[in-house]
């Protein structure tokens, strides 16, 4: 087990394997504990069971894994479908669990940082849900689902080339001949 501190550079270590990881985790606790009510105020007590587990999902694997633990144990608890108000609420609570690190590590980016992190993240979300509901007004829900999932590339096509940009992996065309490899300079060239 290594800790974040004997990590190389440029790799992330998850704080919550460290055994003296000195984050604190109070914002994910609180999201969780949301999650957690939010099961329970939409479904019971079963809900409130469905909610421990999503929570004992996040302290063993993290966040991703309990958001996707989550939704798998919300068809569950819903298996002859849901309702606007209670997906509502579930999904609120999710994407608070989702935005809760923003807010731990607000004191080390800076509040406007944060708040622009949260804000994109909101958007995204709500664009996403927005983008589902629209599609699966009128059509078979395979359609809403299909219309989501080529909004989800779509996104992260460009996520993936604004990371290429923003961490100076994109080569200039006009810097590099047609091998990839600088061109080779000539008489005419000026020095």
């Amino acid at each position: 087990m290594t800790d974040a501190s004997s990590a190389p550079a440029g790799r992330l270590e998850s704080g919550l394997l460290a055994p003296d990881s000195a984050r604190s985790q109070w914002p994910e606790a609180i999201a969780i504990a949301a999650v957690a009510a939010a099961f329970g105020l939409i479904s019971g007590p079963f809900g409130v069971l469905a909610g421990l587990a999503t929570a004992i999902v996040w302290y063993a694997a993290g966040t991703p894994y309990a958001i996707a633990g989550g939704h798998v144990l919300l068809v569950a608890l819903f298996p002859g479908g849901i309702g606007v108000v209670p997906f509502a609420v579930a999904e609120a609570a999710f994407v608070g669990l989702l935005v809760a690190p923003a807010v731990r590590l607000g004191g080390t980016t800076g509040a406007r940082a944060t708040a622009r992190l949260i804000a994109v993240t909101l958007l995204a979300a709500l664009s996403l849900a927005g983008v589902a509901w629209l599609a699966g007004r009128d059509r078979p829900l395979w359609v809403a689902g299909l219309v989501t999932l080529g909004a989800l590339a779509l996104a992260s096509y460009g996520l993936h080339r604004y990371e290429l940009v923003a961490f100076g992996l994109v080569v200039d065309e006009q810097a590099t001949g047609a091998d990839g490899d600088a061109p080779s300079r000539t008489e005419t060239d000026d020095p």
